[in-house]
């Protein structure tokens, strides 16, 4: 277990580090990441991956980037990944295998709701300091955020993988 927290801890401050820096992440920090989410969750869960939610994961993904791509689509009327290949970056692309391996569905969409809210505020709160529109730095603020939720797991605060606790707050 110490492994995969290790593992994911270093690579999410680096990732988090250089995509706030300077937009560019260096490609094999997402494969230090995915070793270290595997190592984590299997670590966490000795029965094994609950593919089911992955598949999910997957889905909601999926559908998320359809909706992004369409948007642009329209919103440009043309080519909408000419738009989305300066707006959107590699690493927010990159991070996707390790978020969906991580979170149960319920946990990952209110991660990646939570995160494109957090994102957007804090790009909002650059421009309004600095004066300078600048890119989202996604991948980094999506690294900052599974930071603390690796840190709240390894405590046992909360359970990423579980989606219980969603039902008893509403009690569904």
């Amino acid at each position: 277990m110490l492994i995969g927290i290790g593992f994911s801890l270093i690579s999410l401050i680096a990732i988090a580090w250089q995509d706030f820096a300077s937009r560019s992440v260096y490609w094999w920090w997402f494969i230090v990441l995915f070793v270290g989410a595997i190592t984590f969750t299997i670590s966490k869960h000795p029965d094994g991956f609950n593919w089911t939610n992955i598949l999910v994961n997957v889905c909601l993904v999926l559908l998320v980037s359809a909706g992004a791509a369409l948007y642009y689509f329209i919103r440009y009327t043309g080519s909408a990944f000419g738009k989305l290949k300066n707006s959107i970056g590699l690493g927010d692309f990159a991070m996707l295998p390790t978020l969906v391996l991580v979170f149960s569905p319920v946990n990952f969409l209110l991660f990646f709701i939570a995160t494109i809210v957090i994102s957007i505020l804090g790009s909002v709160i650059t421009v309004a300091l600095t004066k300078k529109i600048t890119n989202i730095p996604l991948a980094g603020y999506w690294a900052v955020s599974l930071l603390f939720c690796v840190i709240g797991s390894s405590f046992d605060i909360i359970n990423l993988y579980n989606d219980s606790w969603i039902y008893l707050w509403f009690q569904i």
